[in-house]
C-alpha cells in the first residue's frame, strides 16, 4: 500500500512541477518563481515523508515477520519440550540417527537461521536483537549442536555471524568458569 502512495506522490510531484514550470515560462515574474520554489519545496518534503513512512512500514513488517518466526520456534518447543532441555541438548551427538535427534538437528537449524537473519536485519547490533529475542538463551542451550557441526556451520552461515556465535560462547565460558 505504501509503494502505491509513493508512486502516486511522485506522479503528482511531476505533474505539478510541469504545470508550475509552464506557468513560470509564460509569466517570468518574481511571484511566479516564488510559487515554483514553494511548490517544489512542498513536493520534495511530501516525497521525503512518504519515503520515510514506506521505509518505516517495511521495517515494522520485517519485525512482525521475526516475531511470527519466534512464535513458531516457541510452538515447536512446546510441542517437543525435550528440544529445550539442557539434559537432552548436552547429550546430542552428531551421528545419532534417532527421530528425536533428527528433529533436534532441524530445530537447531531453524534457531540459528532465525538468529542469523535477525542479526543481519539489525546490522549486527546485538542490543537491538534483544528487543525481539534473548538469543543468548538459544545459543547457550544449543551450543553443543553448534560445536559438533562446526565445519558444516562454517560453510552454511556467514563468517561474521559464525564469529559472533563463537564470541558469545567465549563470553559464556568466561561467565560460567571465570576464565
Amino acid at each position: 500500500m505504501c509503494i502505491e502512495h509513493l508512486i502516486y506522490t511522485i506522479d503528482n510531484l511531476t505533474s505539478t512541477l510541469s504545470q508550475v514550470i509552464t506557468e513560470c515560462h509564460k509569466t517570468p515574474t518574481w511571484d511566479g518563481w516564488l510559487t515554483f520554489a514553494g511548490t517544489v519545496s512542498v513536493s520534495i518534503v511530501t516525497a521525503i515523508i512518504t519515503i520515510y513512512h514506506y521505509i518505516d512500514a517495511k521495517q515494522k513488517d520485517k519485525e512482525k515477520f521475526f516475531i511470527i518466526r519466534l512464535d513458531k520456534l516457541i510452538e515447536i518447543s512446546i510441542q517437543y519440550p525435550k528440544l529445550e532441555y539442557i539434559e537432552f541438548t548436552e547429550k546430542y551427538e552428531k551421528c545419532l540417527n534417532s527421530e528425536e535427534y533428527l528433529r533436534y538437528d532441524n530445530y537447531c537449524c531453524l534457531i540459528y537461521d532465525f538468529i542469523e537473519q535477525l542479526w543481519d536485519f539489525y546490522g549486527h547490533n546485538l542490543i537491538k536483537m534483544k528487543n525481539i529475542v534473548h538469543f543468548e538463551e538459544y545459543l547457550y542451550t544449543h551450543r553443543k549442536w553448534w560445536v559438533l557441526n562446526k565445519e558444516i556451520n562454517k560453510k552454511m552461515y556467514n563468517e561474521k555471524f559464525s564469529k559472533m556465535v563463537d564470541e558469545e560462547y567465549k563470553n559464556y565460558k568466561t561467565l560460567i568458569h571465570g576464565n
